[in-house]
């Protein structure tokens, strides 16, 4: 009965030509279609729990994941191939064991339904990437090695070169250093102690360790405006900054998370390097809609799409406004350019990182500055480290990585230990109203920006690009 009063709203609307009764009447149509959407995502754990967990199965499962080291155990991500509920399952195993993608293993042991942890529904988080079980340390039998298909001998060949650059990190870099690298290059955020990770929540900078929209935006622009130094034409250097942005993804493993945030900042990019950022925040929200049918549940449980849609849409909304006022204070462009988008994407996502890290801290805004100044720096040379450290380290390359990531480490500590650095949340949903009414009122700004800008500055950057070419 909704959907057919919202069709004929939309039919009646469309008949009286009113765009903004027209546009409300999407409004509603999309919410509606959401709710619909996330009550069927959300119907099939329900059934999962009725399942319940189950001692003595035993399965048959395809090896889709590489193997994920923890500080006790390791982690595979399997596809039962002959199970009657449908789902991946998380398999927790021995340090020691080491299975091939797309090995079949023959698995014994409990399968357990995931529990919440303290304030985290771990449940419908590992079910936004279709997993829906655990299966901790069962009996493993390897049945059949990979086969030689194309998928299996890409993924293979991709999670070796990991390997050798995981091995080359450890051998390079020592302790904390070296851990903090494999989790911002390789995507390694198991290995991360709890020591330092509490460090990272005090300073309010937990999110770098998780690879998002936010640090490829800001990676992006600073690899834009340095090949446009070395004298590259815009197009050149949008088309070549991508392609380090694919490869970049190759290397950290394909995972669904970060082709997103590439997808959203290689928009982000084409708009900003075009002049149509107006057009890419329009695009953005086509491209985040697509996703959230596809699956809903990214929105409430999927950190990283957060981080990544609002740092795109902030960059794309606030960062001609603070381009132009450091321009007005005579600012070095490729500096006022870094400084701008981190300052926009920064903004649009503390309330999102204060509500999912659980932590509000108090110098958060201080040490996010610093430390999304340095992590560009630190990404590009990683970068290019990583390509080299497939043939042969330079011994030069490693003193910079170094000495760029012992004072990002060491400020991180700095920060942490003032006393009142931080406050934990215990109830991080209590914060939800104040986060709607900042996100209302960022928005209203958007709004009053977007007309001036298209008022007073669109004819004059349209000058200024007609200019440079």
């Amino acid at each position: 009965l909704a959907l057919t009063l919202i069709i004929l709203l939309l039919l009646f609307s469309f008949l009286l030509l009113n765009k903004l009764l027209c546009q409300g009447s999407f409004f509603i149509l999309g919410l509606c279609l959401g709710l619909l959407l996330i009550n069927h995502a959300t119907a099939y754990l329900q059934r999962i729990d009725q399942f319940g967990s189950r001692s003595n199965i035993q399965l048959r499962a395809r090896v889709i994941s590489e193997k994920e080291t923890r500080e006790k155990y390791s982690r595979f991500i399997v596809k039962p191939v002959n199970f009657l509920v449908k789902g991946k399952v998380l398999l927790l195993a021995s340090k020691n064991d080491s299975y091939a993608y797309g090995d079949i293993l023959s698995l014994k042991g409990k399968l357990e339904i995931p529990q919440m942890k303290a304030n985290f529904d771990y449940q419908k988080y590992l079910a936004k990437d279709g997993i829906y079980w655990i299966m901790p340390f069962p009996r493993v039998q390897l049945i059949n090695k990979a086969d030689s298909s194309f998928i299996n001998i890409f993924y293979q060949g991709l999670y070796r070169i990991r390997s050798h650059i995981r091995r080359a990190i450890m051998k390079s870099f020592s302790g904390r250093n070296a851990n903090f690298l494999r989790a911002v290059l390789l995507g390694d955020r198991g290995v991360i102690n709890k020591e330092f990770r509490q460090q990272l929540s005090r300073s309010g900078t937990a999110h770098i360790v998780a690879i998002s929209g936010l640090h490829l935006s800001i990676l992006a622009l600073f690899l834009f405006n340095l090949f446009l130094f070395l004298g590259l034409w815009r197009k050149q250097a949008t088309n070549l900054t991508i392609i380090c942005l694919v490869i970049f993804l190759v290397f950290i493993g394909f995972r669904a998370s970060l082709v997103r945030a590439v997808l959203m900042t290689s928009l982000a990019l084409v708009a900003y390097a075009s002049g149509k950022l107006i057009e890419g925040e329009r695009i953005l929200l086509y491209i985040a809609t697509l996703m959230l049918i596809l699956n809903p549940l990214l929105l409430r449980y999927d950190v990283g799409f957060q981080l990544s849609f609002l740092a795109v849409f902030g960059i794309l909304s606030f960062y001609p406004a603070f381009s132009y006022l450091l321009q007005k204070i005579r600012m070095p462009r490729m500096i006022s350019d870094l400084v701008s988008a981190t300052l926009a994407a920064q903004i649009f996502t503390a309330p999102t990182v204060a509500i999912n890290f659980q932590i509000v801290s108090f110098l958060a805004p201080l040490a996010n500055f610093i430390v999304l100044s340095l992590l560009p720096f630190i990404l590009a040379f990683a970068f290019l480290w990583e390509i080299l450290a497939t043939i042969h380290p330079l011994l030069l390359l490693n003193l910079i990585l170094f000495s760029l990531l012992d004072s990002l480490v060491k400020f991180i500590q700095w920060i942490a230990h003032f006393p009142f650095a931080a406050i934990s949340v215990q109830y991080p949903d209590i914060f939800l109203p104040f986060g709607a009414i900042y996100y209302v009122f960022l928005i209203t700004l958007v709004i009053l920006w977007k007309r001036f800008y298209q008022h007073h500055l669109t004819p004059l950057a349209q000058y200024l690009k007609w200019r440079e070419e």
